[in-house]
């Protein structure tokens, strides 16, 4: 914070992960993913969070997110690209899932959040892909595997 002058933290995932409810090829799988940043991320600085490689997902290209117990209201952080409030934006050609943090929303260092939401699993086995997630905006640069 301010009041701490040359306190200086290095903008990063400090927990991420992510899980889903079911390996079964072919039916929906809801993915859960929790965070905790050492940075704000604010829809002021117009942060985005990236998740990335979600190779074979079938999903609409606006994505509903889930609330999550215990997840700090983590889906109320997100609006869509037309303010919309729990949505997210799934682009297929590039497998990546975009969520918008909403202008007035913060996501607070230090603070665990959880978001979830439904993808359909393909329709043949794979290893799973090594999701990628990255964090953007007016102050920050992160990335995690």
């Amino acid at each position: 914070n301010g009041t701490d002058p040359m306190r200086v933290v290095v903008p990063e995932f400090v927990a991420r992960t992510a899980s889903q409810s079911t390996v079964v090829s072919g039916v929906a799988n809801k993915i859960t993913v929790e965070l905790q940043v050492s940075v704000d991320l604010s829809g002021a600085d117009g942060s985005v969070i990236t998740l990335s490689n979600f190779t074979g997902a079938d999903l609409d290209p606006v994505v509903t997110l889930e609330a999550v117990t215990g997840g700090n209201s983590g889906v109320n952080l997100f609006c869509g690209d037309d303010g919309t409030s729990r949505l997210g934006a799934w682009d297929i050609a590039v497998s990546t899932l975009t969520l918008r943090f909403c202008p007035e929303q913060t996501m607070h260092a230090g603070v665990f959040y959880a978001v979830a939401f439904t993808i359909t699993n393909p329709l043949h086995d794979q290893e799973s892909p090594g999701l990628m997630i990255e964090a953007s905006g007016g102050y920050v640069q992160m990335e995690a595997v």
